[in-house]
């Protein structure tokens, strides 16, 4: 096949002239794009068309560009030859022979090895489609190039404006076989402008003589006068016979003396729909709505499309249409128009009309000479309801078991059949059981409403059938019927807030409290009983009632004066949920004195605190007693306090202690919700001096001389007055008499200027214990050194001090040299945790500057040290003991321009600080890390 222009061995004379067309095509093209002007050029008449806004057919830039692809068209046919492509020409259609298409080219891309294959196509019905695939070649001219007729104003224009136009719009020309070819409006080489011809080159012409140009205008295709510049006439399609004619001259337009027309313009295509339709009972009307929209050019009208009306049974079969007035009408809708139809029937009882359930609307084809009609059908369902009751329950209400259900229906009399006004009786049906009958009467389309109630029992739990029937018609609904306890659990209580923090001993407690109901409520609306409880009491009864989704809010008040109690609750009780607040109410109790050491037949007096810290004021009962009732002649007493909220009070009371109060009695006080304890130690109702501790300093340090310490406590059960006296080598070296409270301790000291080596002798003593010990005196010698921070306490003495370091060496030194005893008895053991009296050396001048407090920040009770000096004298030294987080105050700071502040603890090293003149308040902490001193 290589090489051939052909694939069949015989060339039809079809294809001789294809071949004729495409070489004439390809020869025109390649030449316009040269530049070689192939039909007449006038450049005046150019001009004037550009001038007037019409399209000259001369433009050369666009025949150049329309040359240059030809060029390029002939070149790939080429090409595709010396290839060993092929050329496919179409056959030539049989119709005439001048209806000819130019040919398209199309090519593939070859698989590896083949040949390039081109094929030429051409539809004869369309010389302006290219493709790839000969199937699909179009059927006509692209639409812009189509001459049309459109709706409006039945003008006749081009493709281009693609508006307003019917189903089938094409203007055609007939040919001599019968058939129609389309028009198009395409260049022309004979004229500038745009004109209508056919495919082929035929130009149509009014009274053939003048063309049909295309301008830019709407419509668009026009005829011009003899210069060309004024539109003279526009072209629309005759109704009554479908050619196409000029507006104003009403002149005819051909092609070659044959009439140009619209095929289609006697075409209707009429499409209908049922809109609505009401239904009605026998003896009424039913009517049934219908639209009707014409699709084509054509008008309907008159005789030209009828359109019926019909009823069918569930079968199908049709109620005979003589029995139907006006069952059929003429239509009238002009082309792409629309109308409404409206079919009425009067029903009858006597034919039974109520078995129909179908309505059909239909418009028959017709194919006349006149006109063709593509009719349509439509049907919709019809009720036609037998004369009689027609019943409509409306509105039903469930309710709780026990309760009344109501069900509310319509009664509605339909149909005239028979005449005048007539009984009906209407019955309520419960689970099938009739319970209720009713007569009613009505006339023809009345209607009426009725209500029937029924009480529930357990057996109507969860759901019961209810019925409303009459003798022709019935309806019935399922009520819930919820049964008692769920409708219980279903109430809901919530206090939403009360005005606690507002109340006094006098006033009004208020609770706001919300009520609801989970889910939906039985009849819509329920009541019930809530209870309002203070304290466990019930203050308040009230009725509440729920109705719709909403909650329902109440407000309690509880009026209380300054004898009730204190609030601790309050609940809201209903019979499903309850509501209750606990108010935080509390006391605290603390006994903040108690006679400790207390005696027997004496005496013991309690003091206690109570502070309200809780939210709600009240009246409350304070009791304070001992747990053993044989300690004391009354061993409870009562209190009644009236606190409000953050307020306290203190209460005393007093216990006369009998002869057989134990050594250890526990002390109770009680609130309505505290309770404090406390232990009372029991002695003997006298006086009792015992030596605590004696010790004598100085005895490795002839120079230093010698100290007799002594602390005396009073370990008896009632204050007293004894005679002490300190003593060594067995001879009183300082005797005073002292009152000490039950408890209370004294530490006394006394020395000797000068200490000679051997072995001395030292104690105390008092009306009702002594005690003695000895120590040996050595001579050594030692080299002074300067103190050093953190070393033990330095006393340095001089002659002119002499007495008075002796003087307060005998209570300043307790560790060290001196030697400490301790009595083994209990009471001795108790005593050394107590604190030790000052001793004060009235020798030099102190206490009027300033105060030194010492703060015990270690985690233990510890035996502290202080000394105060002043140029090198000692104004002030105190030994004690000092409780964990304990805190002590001395007015001891001299009034002096220099003066030293020292401490010591018996596990820490000592420390001591260098103070000036105004200095007034000096704070010694002590810490497990060390001892701080600083001025405050």
């Amino acid at each position: 096949m290589n090489g051939n222009l052909c694939t069949d061995s015989t060339v039809s004379l079809r294809t001789a002239v294809a071949r004729t067309v495409f070489s004439s095509v390809v020869a025109r093209s390649l030449l316009a794009g040269l530049g070689i002007a192939t039909g007449r050029t006038n450049s005046e008449d150019e001009d004037r068309c550009r001038n007037r806004g019409l399209s000259p057919h001369g433009d050369r830039r666009r025949g150049q560009l329309r040359g240059a692809i030809a060029v390029l068209s002939l070149f790939v046919v080429v090409a595709a030859v010396l290839a060993g492509g092929s050329v496919v020409l179409p056959a030539v259609d049989d119709r005439v022979d001048t209806d000819r298409e130019e040919p398209s080219v199309t090519g593939a891309s070859p698989a590896d090895g083949s040949p390039l294959t081109f094929e030429t196509t051409a539809s004869t019905s369309d010389v302006y489609g290219v493709t790839s695939d000969p199937i699909n070649v179009p059927s006509g001219p692209p639409d812009d190039k189509r001459v049309v007729v459109r709706f409006e104003e039945d003008h006749v224009v081009s493709g281009s404006l693609e508006e307003d136009l019917p189903p089938e719009p094409a203007i055609a020309v007939n040919r001599s076989d019968g058939g129609y070819e389309d028009l198009i409006v395409d260049e022309h080489d004979d004229y500038d402008l745009e004109v209508v011809q056919t495919p082929d080159g035929e130009v149509a012409k009014v009274n053939g003589t003048r063309p049909v140009y295309r301008v830019d205008d709407d419509p668009d295709l026009v005829v011009l006068d003899d210069e060309q510049e004024v539109v003279v006439d526009e072209l629309q399609v005759s109704r009554e016979d479908g050619l196409v004619r000029t507006v104003e001259g009403d002149e005819v337009v051909t092609v070659n003396g044959t009439p140009i027309e619209y095929p289609e313009y006697d075409y209707v295509d009429l499409g209908l729909e049922i809109t609505d339709v009401e239904n009605a009972s026998e003896g009424e009307s039913i009517s049934v709505d219908v639209a009707v929209h014409n699709s084509r050019w054509a008008d309907a009208t008159g005789d030209d499309a009828k359109m019926t009306f019909s009823l069918h049974d569930s079968d199908g079969n049709p109620k005979d249409p003589e029995e139907i007035e006006d069952y059929t009408t003429t239509i009238d809708v002009d082309g792409d128009g629309n109308s409404s139809y409206t079919f009425t029937y009067d029903t009858e009882r006597d034919d039974n009309d109520y078995i129909f359930e179908e309505v059909r609307v239909e418009i028959e084809d017709r194919n006349t000479d006149d006109v063709t009609v593509d009719g349509d059908s439509d049907t919709a369902s019809v009720e036609i309801g037998a004369a009689g009751a027609a019943v409509f329950i409306t509105n039903s209400t469930s309710t709780v078991e026990g309760g009344e259900l109501s069900v509310t229906a319509d009664i509605d009399r339909y149909g005239n059949e028979p005449e005048g006004s007539q009984t009906y009786p209407i019955s309520l049906f419960i689970d099938g059981a009739e319970v209720e009958t009713q007569v009613h009467t009505l006339a023809p389309g009345g209607e009426t409403t009725t209500t029937f109630s029924y009480e529930t029992d357990h057996n109507d739990v969860p759901e019961t059938n209810v019925e409303v029937s009459s003798r022709t018609d019935s309806d019935s609904v399922d009520i819930p019927v919820v049964s008692r306890e769920e409708h219980n659990r279903s109430i809901e209580a919530a206090i939403t807030g009360t005005n606690v923090d507002q109340l006094n001993l006098t006033g009004e407690l208020e609770v706001d409290t919300a009520f609801d109901y989970d889910g939906d409520i039985p009849g819509g609306e329920t009541e019930f009983q809530a209870h309002f409880v203070v304290n466990g009491d019930v203050e308040d009864r009230r009725n509440v009632t729920l109705a719709g989704s909403d909650p329902t809010n109440e407000t309690f008040v509880f009026a209380r004066n300054e004898t009730h109690p204190p609030i601790e609750n309050v609940t809201i009780e209903t019979p499903g949920e309850d509501a209750s607040v606990e108010f935080d109410r509390r006391t605290d109790v603390t006994f903040t004195d108690v006679t400790d050491p207390a005696a027997r037949n004496e005496t013991l007096e309690a003091t206690v605190s109570v502070e309200d810290v809780g939210e709600t004021p009240g009246r409350d009962v304070l009791t304070i007693e001992t747990t053993n009732p044989v300690a004391v002649d009354n061993a409870t007493r009562e209190r009644t306090i009236v606190l409000e909220g953050g307020e306290s009070t203190t209460e005393t009371v007093t216990f006369e202690l009998t002869e057989d109060a134990p050594p250890n009695l526990e002390l109770r006080a009680s609130t309505g919700d505290a309770v404090e304890t406390t232990s009372v130690e029991v002695r003997d109702d006298v006086s009792r001096f015992v030596v605590e501790e004696v010790t004598l300093e100085g005895a490795d340090d002839p120079d230093s001389g010698l100290d007799v310490t002594g602390t005396i406590r009073n370990a008896g059960g009632v204050s007293g007055a004894q005679t002490v006296q300190l003593t060594l080598d067995g001879e009183p070296i300082r005797t005073e008499e002292i009152v000490l409270e039950p408890d209370e301790e004294v530490t006394l000291s006394a020395g000797v200027p000068t200490s000679d080596e051997g072995t001395y002798a030292f104690g105390a003593s008092t009306d009702d214990d002594e005690y003695s010990d000895t120590s040996v005196a050595t001579a050594t010698q030692t080299e002074s050194a300067p103190d050093d921070e953190g070393s033990s306490l330095s006393l340095p003495v001089s002659p002119a001090t002499l007495l008075v370091v002796l003087a307060s060496i005998a209570g300043a030194i307790a560790v060290g040299a001196g030697v400490i005893k301790y009595r083994d008895d209990p009471a001795t053991v108790r005593a050394r945790a107590r604190q030790l009296r000052n001793t004060v050396l009235g020798a030099v001048p102190f206490g009027d500057s300033g105060t030194v407090i010492v703060q015990n920040d270690l985690p233990r009770t510890s035996l502290v040290r202080v000394r105060v000096r002043s140029e090198n004298d000692v104004v002030f030294v105190e030994d004690f003991e000092l409780a964990e987080n304990e805190r002590r105050t001395f007015d001891c700071l001299p009034d002096a321009e220099r003066f030293d502040v020292g401490a010591g603890v018996d596990d820490i090293t000592s420390h001591e600080e260098t103070f000036g003149e105004g200095t007034e308040t000096v704070a010694i902490v002590l810490r497990p890390e060390g001892i701080t001193i600083r001025e405050l």
